[in-house]
């Protein structure tokens, strides 16, 4: 899980980086970096919702996939 410290560090380093540097490849850098920390915070909401849900008793559905063998 990521700390409040830790994503406004992230996020203090990238503006840092983005008005300090005329550097394509080290805002393209920053950008992917920026992309990754909101993926993790988006994974961490969901499995927030989840353990929520849990804890409520609210039956969760999860999908099973099967995979079919072909026979020709």
């Amino acid at each position: 899980m990521l700390s409040h410290k830790d994503l406004y560090k992230e996020i203090n380093t990238a503006e840092k980086v983005a008005e300090n540097t005329d550097s394509t490849v080290d805002l393209l850098k920053t950008l992917i970096k920026l992309e990754t920390l909101n993926l993790k915070l988006l994974h961490n909401v969901r499995a927030n919702m989840v353990a929520i849900m849990k804890k409520a008793g609210i039956e969760l559905n999860e999908k099973k996939i099967e995979q079919e063998t072909k026979v020709d």
